[in-house]
């Protein structure tokens, strides 16, 4: 879990330095903002994996914006989003 801020903080760069280094960003999911009593409080899940020479960055980054969780069908959509991206993207990346 990570504040939304995260990346626009003054420590910024040496975060994004590190993580280019030690990890592959594999997906943000951003929770709904209805879920925080204020937009300051607001928080992402960040997914990470460490490199190595067996892992390879996914094709493309997940980047998700979850619906507010009361909105079922809008859920429903996002999470078959969700699993489109692991089957197309993430799974290549794994495979060759």
């Amino acid at each position: 879990m990570i504040p939304n801020f995260l990346f626009e903080s003054p420590q910024a760069d040496q975060l994004r330095g590190f993580l280019k280094d030690e990890v592959y960003i594999q997906a943000v999911i951003q929770l709904p903002l209805s879920v925080f009593k204020n937009k300051n409080a607001a928080k992402s899940i960040l997914i990470l994996q460490k490199k190595s020479k067996d892992v390879k960055a996914p094709e493309q980054v997940l980047l998700a914006d979850l619906p507010s969780l009361t909105n079922k069908k809008a859920m429903e959509g996002m999470i078959a989003k969700i699993e489109s991206w692991f089957l197309e993207k993430k799974t290549r990346s794994i495979i060759s």
